[in-house]
């Protein structure tokens, strides 16, 4: 049974405030989880650096996998 990983983000700082919501199709369960754990792993990281040079945010506000 396919799975889709949701995913909503929110990014803010100086002049941008923007909420995102991805979506990707996965053939299993396990996939769509491994993706999602990549994905947080991946923001984590991001919130270390500052790619902007200004105050950032980045936040994931929700990451499920659902079946479709």
């Amino acid at each position: 049974m396919p799975y889709v990983l949701i995913v909503m983000t929110f990014l803010g700082g100086s002049g941008a405030w923007d909420p995102t919501v991805s979506i990707q199709e996965f053939s299993t369960q396990p996939r769509c989880e491994q993706a999602k754990e990549a994905i947080l792993a991946t923001f984590e990281e991001m919130n270390k650096i500052n790619t902007l040079g200004r105050p950032t945010y980045r936040q994931i506000l929700s990451a499920e996998c659902k079946p479709k």
